[in-house]
């Protein structure tokens, strides 16, 4: 497995898609071995080390408890989170903390449908994956956490997805758009739909993530991490790796 380098203060298919992913992947053969091999159910998440996000330029902070937040896995913790990374995306982008605790997020996810939560240059980071937890209330209607934008990332966290399993297929606990973004360091559990997905885009990193149950037989068929096109251009400069996925692995559409 690759050592991450980053340390933080903060505790900071066909045969046509196949041949589509070489051309349009920076991943090499070792990587996606390392992937194959680490595709398998696990009783335990790897080492919790964790990572720095991506260094913006706004150098603003913000703690989603100062929004209200409580992280008591009782309260509804929807909208501390909305405001505190509003606040980041008026701001021009910066770094929104997630002190430990469990945070109840609504079924509706954070933002609307089409409304990104997480945008260019803003970071959303947890104290540690086994010590900040978004939890699902209920069965989800959408997205729980979508990304979209250049240069932001989400690290040091846990999803959690309760077990259930959205009648609409699309739906997943952390959706990445764009281009220079990271998701690392996160473990997805419970997880009934897709973990994460990406959608076109150039030079992101999906790695050192653990997620646990998707469901293999589930139709239509869902995985743990989903890599698709947008308006039919197929990502670039993709890198997935070090992820251990319990059920289906990666896939592509």
């Amino acid at each position: 497995m690759v050592a991450s380098k980053l340390t933080s203060g903060f505790a900071a298919a066909s045969i046509l898609s196949a041949l589509q992913l070489q051309i349009c992947y920076a991943q090499d053969t070792n990587e996606q071995l390392t992937l194959d091999k680490k595709t398998h159910a696990v009783q335990n998440s790897t080492t919790d080390a964790t990572t720095s996000p991506i260094q913006d330029k706004a150098g603003h902070v913000v703690n989603v408890k100062t929004f209200g937040a409580v992280g008591d896995s009782v309260t509804n913790d929807t909208e501390a989170f909305r405001a505190a990374l509003k606040s980041l995306a008026d701001a021009g982008g910066g770094t929104c903390l997630v002190p430990k605790g469990t945070y109840l997020i609504s079924a509706g996810g954070i933002t609307p449908l089409n409304v990104a939560a997480v945008s260019s240059d803003v970071h959303l980071v947890g104290e540690g994956r086994r010590e900040s937890v978004l939890q699902i209330d209920g069965m989800p209607t959408n997205h729980l956490l979508r990304c979209d934008g250049d240069k932001w990332s989400v690290e040091n966290l846990t999803f959690d997805m309760r077990d259930y399993t959205s009648p609409k297929v699309g739906f997943a606990a952390v959706v990445g758009r764009g281009n220079n973004w990271r998701v690392a360091n996160c473990a997805i559990i419970k997880s009934g739909r897709w973990a994460i997905q990406a959608y076109g885009g150039s030079n992101w990193s999906i790695e050192g993530n653990y997620i646990s149950r998707t469901v293999p037989g589930a139709m239509p068929p869902t995985g743990a991490i989903l890599v698709t096109a947008q308006s039919g251009v197929w990502p670039r400069h993709g890198r997935v790796s070090d992820n251990i996925c319990e059920g289906v692995g990666i896939s592509f559409s």
